[in-house]
C-alpha cells in the first residue's frame, strides 16, 4: 500500500509506552501496585502487537521469482540425514 503512514520505531515505541503509563495510572488509582504494573505491560504489548500487526497486515508478500530456491531431484535431495 503506497499510501500507507510509515512510523518510526522510536515513535511507535514511545506512542505504546505512553499508553501503558496511562493506563497504570488509572490502574494504581484502583488496584494494588502489582496489579497496575501488570495492567500497564499487558496494555503496551496489546498496543504495540496490535501496531506491528495491523501494519504489517497490509503489506504484499514478496514475488516468488526473486528468491531462487535450491533445485531437487530424487537424486540430489534437498536434505540429507
Amino acid at each position: 500500500m503506497p499510501n500507507q503512514l510509515r512510523v518510526s520505531a522510536r515513535s511507535r515505541v514511545a506512542a505504546c509506552a505512553g499508553a501503558g503509563l496511562a493506563a497504570f495510572g488509572v490502574a494504581m488509582a484502583l488496584t494494588p501496585w502489582q496489579g497496575a504494573t501488570l495492567v500497564g505491560w499487558d496494555i503496551m504489548a496489546v498496543a504495540w502487537v496490535g501496531w506491528v500487526g495491523l501494519s504489517v497486515l497490509g503489506k504484499e508478500r514478496a514475488v516468488p521469482d526473486a528468491w531462487p530456491l535450491p533445485r531437487t531431484t530424487p537424486e540430489r535431495p534437498l536434505m540429507r540425514c
